[in-house]
């Protein structure tokens, strides 16, 4: 017996039809029914369309499209989709095991039963007398004032260049307050909170105060270093001030932020 396919290519050649003039005719596309003549339904995007296909064709050809329909839903269109009513076949293995959950909780169940009639529960005595449970707490002392910590003092830095150096200056907590290149005769002021952080790329290249005071040149011409300053370590003993060339120090108004002057 001659399958789908093979019906509707007997029946194209005995119409003297090629697969192209068949496609104009009925605007199947080419490929569609050369695939439908090979029993390939796959191509025209599902059971609804590939009906629809059949019966354009069945018309276009003299043919019938009952007998070709019917078996295209048995042989080739999918399953219907079961109904959620439809009530699924029982797991024995699933039956048992929930019957031996419910088993368990019984027995877990009465075990505890039993503990309880067997070592009843003591209600707990508080030895405290009833008045002391009751008594009122103290009134907090609000006549002592919150401490309040001291402000940090600050630290002044001034860095003056007497040839170009590469200069890193630091608050104490490692955030970077200026990184670059001082030029000669170029000079930069800060002041920090707590502690400065100094890094130079050629310590005979500047001339430091620090709090006022002279440190003078720091280190060796080429020698990289690190230094570090407080407000009350580090101070070398020297005359106090301002720097020689008269510039007074800012920072000195009482604000402790991290600056920098010009």
């Amino acid at each position: 017996m001659a399958t789908i396919g093979q019906a509707l290519a007997h029946a194209r050649a005995r119409h003297g039809r090629t697969l192209r003039r068949l496609s104009a005719a009925t605007r199947i596309p080419e490929p569609v029914l050369r695939a439908m003549e090979r029993d390939d339904f796959t191509a025209c995007g599902g059971d609804f369309y590939a009906r629809g296909h059949l019966r354009v064709l069945c018309a276009a050809l003299g043919l019938d499209p009952d007998p070709l329909l019917r078996r295209y839903d048995t042989e080739h269109a999918a399953p219907p989709p079961r109904s959620a009513a439809e009530p699924r076949p029982a797991d024995p293995g699933r039956c048992d095991r929930g019957l031996r959950r419910r088993r368990r909780a019984w027995t877990a169940a009465v075990l505890a039963a039993a503990l309880a009639l067997t070592f009843p529960v003591w209600p707990d005595h508080d030895p405290a007398p009833a008045a002391a449970r009751h008594a009122a707490p103290a009134p907090a002392d609000r006549s002592a004032a919150p401490t309040v910590p001291p402000a940090a003092e600050p630290v002044t830095l001034r860095v003056t260049a007497h040839r170009r150096t590469w200069v890193s200056v630091a608050d104490a907590t490692g955030t970077d307050l200026f990184t670059g290149v001082l030029a000669p005769g170029q000079t930069r002021y800060w002041s920090v909170p707590r502690a400065v952080l100094l890094r130079l790329g050629d310590a005979g290249g500047v001339r430091l105060w620090v709090n006022g005071r002279a440190h003078g040149t720091p280190g060796a011409d080429g020698e990289v270093t690190r230094l570090s300053f407080t407000a009350d370590t580090g101070v070398p003993p020297g005359p106090a001030g301002p720097p020689p060339d008269g510039t007074a120090y800012p920072g000195s108004n009482g604000d402790h932020r991290a600056r920098e002057f010009p």
